[in-house]
């Protein structure tokens, strides 16, 4: 009798291989080693641009922000790699499916965070 490769059978069932979370925890570490990176990097990017006399400290902020929008995604990334490996436990997660949340997540987030700090710009202002 041939098997069931789809698993429409409940005793040929495809189950998640046991343990193997390391490649996963490999790329997921990367991913935010690679976010704190780039803070790190265009922080110190800041320290090479003088100030106009007339900007407040929450101006600096601010371009910090806007700088440091790619690490946003970069974190979402390595995020949303080891929340998909939690959930799935398949080798396709670290793939395509994490590049699609954790982009796309970690994007929203920092839309969000920046619309705010704006407003918060704006009143100070006013």
């Amino acid at each position: 009798m041939a098997v069931d490769p789809y698993g429409y059978r409940e005793e040929n069932v495809e189950r998640p291989p046991p343990g193997g979370g390391g490649c996963a925890a490999i790329s997921s570490l990367a991913w935010l080693c690679l976010s704190i990176l780039t803070c790190a990097t265009c922080s110190g990017a800041m320290f090479f641009g003088e100030p106009d006399p007339g900007d407040q400290w929450y101006d600096q902020v601010g371009v910090w922000l806007l700088l440091i929008s790619p690490a946003w995604m970069l974190a979402g990334i390595g995020a949303a790699t080891a929340f998909l490996h939690r959930v799935a436990r398949r080798w396709w997660t670290s793939v395509g499916p994490n590049l699609v949340i954790g982009g796309c997540g970690g994007c929203l987030l920092w839309g969000m965070l920046f619309f705010a700090w704006v407003v918060f710009a704006v009143v100070m202002d006013g």
